[in-house]
């Protein structure tokens, strides 16, 4: 970057242009016209801006103006700008005199006039404030803006067919793949490129090329061509070179933000070279204006500012895909409309443009917009969500668990009949306690006859529906309901609720169902007499139910309630007369957020298998130390790799230490615990110790469950377990547990 007295001179450099170039667009409205001289007095319109005076003046192609033009031949086109007079010639031959002014032109031309003004003014002064922390990064920022917006006012002047403008406009161009390489190089610590494409060399390859497009001004294709190619060059290079060493940082921290700055650049190169550059080269016809088109490089100083802030960041593939997604379907109609509306060829690609970019908007609009256009009707169902979650909390049985699915349906679809019916799928009959309609079960047998059916699936039977709630090998249970009040269909959104609602009901049916297997096996069982490898087997599918269990609750209730959140916080509350409500509604969706989540964990700590042992148990402890009142002191032997254990064992001893912390915030009364582990040749040695009220003498045989779980487990894996404890003493437990490991020092 430049010295002192070279910034000083570069900043003396660019306030001149922006008042000499403020000068001319306010003195010299963009006229806009190209004209082709027919005679030494006369010439022919061959083409006009679409945003410029003439065009507001309705100065079409092929009119006739007066204009004296002799440094070009005759068969050279020419711009007609910076004059203040133009003189029409009508149809009958007559003349008609027209000043050249912004006195009687619309707002939105005058707006569009002066933007670059505007724009280059409130990037000098963020660039000020950016300039004053002085870092090397910020004063690449600082100039990255200056040639963004310098590029963007010279160009308008460069339109009115202004040297200088041109001058500047080709070097400022140039300049903004350059200044984001050298950027990009310092930002993420890469080395810059190396001999021939070097930033130096660039550098004064980009002032070579604007020294030769001046040189050949006269020769506008050659020196407009020549500026388009080296700039095309030198944006697909910035872009392959950022692609190539995102490699380099895929699996670092700052993978995030090298992907969000290479879409940000590839986004805001696009227009300019696909719509712009090289339509030009090849067509010699822009299907976006140059002034249109580089306005999207304004969004490069943003997004630098927005990657270098932000510490959350937009998930930029999701976006992508739903840009993938919207673009085909664009695709689709836009060349359909374009060969069937459009004959010209120049006119069907513009057109198509066009199409395909507003078919794009709109989709994207339209999935932004759909949750505030149903955000009534979804708030109400969100409500029941979280309504039924509460009730279900308290359920005793699958019977009064049915009743309170019934008494939602009936409250939020104003149905007036609901009914459980059980089918029997190995004898192929229904049973229920009220009577249904035969040619409803009818209906439903040959759907379920038809096709596999799964839990969430809502059938069309005669008058309604049946929702499928529950099912195991041997019975179908459904709930089958009336329309809404009697005549109308269930919608998308309440299709999406009843699903969410018969998956919760499934769940619990299925806990219950197990519950009371577990309880009667309990019951059939005499913990006393019961051998070891029955009780690793109890604890063995326990362990997998629990596995299933937090899977199910993480897969579907989880996911549903965060994905109903989301749509609450999209919603605008400010809609509805009670906020208080509708706040409240919130907070509960995410109380069972958390609850869901503290269910998971406690059902299956996640990432035992990934961090290990050690680790787990540290958040274990991390976590029962902020819920109670006591500290853990926690010992392990640092020359053994637990990771070594058996995954079973591992889980085993986990569940240990858990029931362990557990009996001990719900009886001990402790201030202090202590767990240590050590390793013996093929023994694992336990010890817990806690300061607290103890355990008194009729518990120690097994009446105490947690003691008696513990003893289970410890048994179930070839362990010891010895107790110590008196009342009001404190408690020592230690176990002895077989680890079976080959090489323990590995």
């Amino acid at each position: 970057m430049p010295h002192s007295k070279t910034k000083h001179f570069v900043f003396s450099i660019i306030v001149f242009s922006f008042l000499y170039f403020s000068f001319i667009i306010i003195e010299y409205p963009l006229i806009g016209i190209k004209a082709l001289p027919i005679n030494d007095h006369m010439c022919k319109v061959t083409d006009v801006h679409d945003f410029s005076w003439a065009s507001h003046k309705n100065i079409t192609k092929d009119s006739l103006i007066q204009c004296k033009k002799t440094v070009h031949t005759m068969k050279d086109r020419f711009k007609i700008e910076k004059i203040d007079s133009l003189e029409i010639i009508n149809s009958n031959k007559a003349v008609k005199n027209m000043e050249v002014s912004y006195g009687d032109m619309p707002l939105t031309f005058i707006f569009y006039s002066f933007f670059p003004i505007i724009y280059f003014l409130i990037s000098g002064v963020i660039a000020i404030k950016i300039n004053i922390k002085k870092r090397k990064q910020n004063e690449l920022i600082v100039y990255l803006l200056l040639a963004m917006s310098m590029s963007y006012l010279s160009g308008w002047v460069s339109a009115r067919d202004d040297l200088y403008g041109i001058f500047v406009c080709t070097l400022s161009l140039l300049l903004i793949p350059i200044l984001l390489l050298k950027y990009f190089s310092k930002l993420l610590h890469m080395k810059e490129p190396s001999k021939l494409l070097s930033l130096p060399k660039l550098f004064i390859f980009a002032s070579v090329i604007t020294a030769i497009d001046i040189f050949f001004y006269e020769y506008h294709l050659i020196a407009q061509s020549l500026s388009l190619i080296t700039f095309s060059f030198l944006t697909i290079y910035l872009i392959l070179y950022l692609i190539l060493k995102y490699k380099d940082y895929q699996n670092s921290v700052l993978s995030i933000r090298v992907k969000q700055l290479v879409w940000f650049i590839v986004f805001s190169f696009v227009p300019i070279i696909f719509l712009y550059a090289i339509p030009n080269l090849f067509l010699f016809d822009p299907i976006l204006s140059g002034e249109t088109a580089s306005l999207f490089l304004l969004l490069i100083p943003f997004s630098l500012v927005y990657v270098s802030v932000s510490k959350v960041f937009i998930d930029i593939d999701f976006i992508l895909k739903q840009l993938l997604y919207n673009t085909l379907i664009a695709l689709i109609i836009g060349l359909l409309l374009s060969f069937l509306y459009i004959k010209n060829s120049n006119s069907s690609i513009s057109f198509f443009i066009v199409t395909l970019t507003s078919t794009v908007l709109i989709l994207y609009l339209r999935d932004y917009l759909t949750p505030f256009l149903h955000d009534k009707r979804l708030l109400e169902l969100n409500n029941s969500l979280s309504r039924y979650s509460e009730t279900i909390s308290h359920a005793k049985s699958v019977n009064s668990l049915i009743d309170h699915l019934e008494v939602e349906l009936k409250n939020v679809l104003k149905v007036t009949e609901v009914q459980e019916v059980l089918y029997h799928s190995s004898k192929q009959y229904f049973c229920s306690e009220n009577s249904v309609k035969l040619e409803k079960l009818l209906k439903l047998k040959r759907i379920i006859s038809s096709r596999s059916v799964k839990i969430g699936d809502l059938f069309h039977i005669k008058q309604g529906y049946a929702l499928l709630v529950a099912k195991n090998s041997k019975i179908y249970t459904f709930v089958i309901f009336s329309y809404k009040r009697n005549i109308m269909k269930i919608n998308k959104e309440e299709r999406k609720w009843l699903n969410t609602l018969a998956l919760q009901t499934n769940l619990l049916v299925e806990s219950f169902m197990k519950t009371n297997d577990v309880l009667n096996e309990l019951e059939s069982s005499d913990s006393r007499s019961q051998s070891p490898t029955i009780s690793k087997l109890i604890f063995s599918l326990a362990e997998k139910e629990r596995t299933k269990l937090a899977q199910d609750i993480h897969d579907t209730i989880l996911q549903d309630l965060i994905a109903l959140n989301k749509r609450l916080e999209i919603a605008d509350k400010n809609l509805y007369k009670n906020q208080e409500f509708f706040t409240s509604i919130q907070e509960a969706v995410s109380t069972q957020i958390r609850i869901a989540r503290e269910t998971c964990y406690n059902l299956k700590p996640p990432f035992l298998n990934e961090l290990g042992l050690i680790d787990c148990l540290n958040i274990l402890f991390s976590k029962a130390e902020e819920t109670s009142r006591f500290t853990i002191d926690f010992h392990f032997d640092k020359y053994f790799i637990f990771n070594s254990l058996d995954e079973e064992l591992t889980i085993n001893i986990y569940r240990i230490i858990q029931e362990l912390i557990t009996n001990a915030r719900k009886h001990s009364h402790a201030n202090y615990i202590h767990v240590k582990m050590t390793m013996n040749q093929d023994h694992l040695n336990l010890l817990y110790e806690d300061d607290g009220v103890g355990i008194k003498s009729e518990n120690r045989n097994g009446n105490h469950f947690g003691l008696s779980s513990i003893k289970e487990r410890v048994k179930s894996i070839n362990g010891e377990f010895y107790l110590n404890s008196a009342p009001n003493e404190g408690t020592i437990i230690r176990m002895k547990i077989n680890t079976d490991v080959i090489d323990a020092h590995s």
